[in-house]
């Protein structure tokens, strides 16, 4: 306990100068205390190879280019899975503000966001990505599909339903494990 109170300021701020928000710092910090405690019962401390500061500095580094990677699979800006994620999610979820709690809904939103595109027509989707995904303006839109920009509209509001739709199938499916979000 000690160890982690003394080095969890320093990889927090070590994490926050590589631009990490502060639920991927948190997974710097567990990631980091997690492999430190599995390996530090076999570290052998010998000044002729590294110092425990060189050695807790690589960990920390790996843990960064590991969490790096895992905001790579994201097809979607984080702001905007957020956005998305406050017009899906009831009030009451969104306010647990824990970092596996704000993950889980966060790959949950993009679960919903892939059953979504299976189930729709190519150009309506590339619309609905470009409008309200990545945040270009309708009339742009409107322009590089060929559509009018109040059907760029029309296509955002259907798909925002539909979204809703599949996340209420997800909730009764059991997706949200024991208990129902949107229960009180």
């Amino acid at each position: 306990m000690a160890f982690h109170n003394r080095c969890s300021p320093l990889i927090s701020a070590y994490a926050r100068r590589a631009g990490f928000s502060d639920s991927e710092i948190d997974k710097v910090i567990q990631g980091t205390m997690i492999k430190v405690s599995r390996h530090i019962p076999s570290f052998k401390y010998d000044p002729s190879v590294c110092r425990l500061r060189t050695w807790l500095s690589r960990i920390v580094n790996q843990r960064i280019i590991e969490v790096r990677h895992q905001r790579k699979k994201s097809l979607y800006p984080l702001e905007t899975l957020v956005h998305l994620r406050n017009t899906l999610v009831p009030e009451t979820l969104v306010a647990d503000s824990s970092p596996a709690a704000s993950e889980a809904i966060t790959a949950l939103t993009e679960c919903c966001l892939a059953r979504v595109r299976s189930q729709a027509k190519v150009l309506h989707w590339q619309v609905f990505e470009s409008h309200h995904l990545l945040g270009s303006p309708a009339a742009e839109v409107g322009r590089r599909f060929d559509v009018s920009s109040g059907n760029v509209r029309i296509i955002t509001f259907r798909f925002k339903w539909m979204l809703r739709r599949e996340w209420n199938r997800m909730q009764k499916e059991g997706l949200f494990g024991e208990t129902s979000p949107n229960d009180p």
